[in-house]
């Protein structure tokens, strides 16, 4: 389950909520839906190639997504997820290593090139 709403400080702004994706699969309520996150690795080991799997979250023909550190900028991931049905998306993520213990990431979420309201964070230690 999703702990946190809150508004992102960082350059491009969206509601942003905190999943513990690196221990379970997370859930939330988004316009009265309730909206999957999974992933097929548990725990999220850097350099280590995992699928992140979205459920329910509404039909978009572009799916992608922006990966970045919030406590430590590594450049940008971008991401193309595959439709597995109507409302069902995955994508092969592969997360960079860094010097710090815990590194905190943010998911963006785009249909093409237009930013989707929502992202999620989550944490991937060392």
């Amino acid at each position: 389950m999703f702990f946190y709403n809150k508004q992102s400080s960082i350059k491009e702004e969206a509601l942003a909520f905190y999943c513990d994706l690196s221990n379970k699969d997370c859930e939330f309520l988004l316009n009265g839906e309730k909206i999957f996150i999974k992933s097929s690795e548990k725990p999220i080991i850097p350099m280590d190639e995992f699928e992140l799997f979205i459920e329910n979250l509404g039909e978009y023909k572009n799916l992608r997504a922006k990966i970045f550190g919030l406590n430590m900028y590594m450049g940008d991931i971008f991401v193309d997820f595959d439709k597995i049905d109507k409302n069902s998306y995955k994508a092969n993520i592969l997360l960079s290593s860094c010097p710090l213990d815990v590194m905190i990431y943010r998911i963006l979420l785009f249909n093409g090139d237009k930013k989707l309201d929502i992202a999620f964070d989550f944490e991937v230690k060392k």
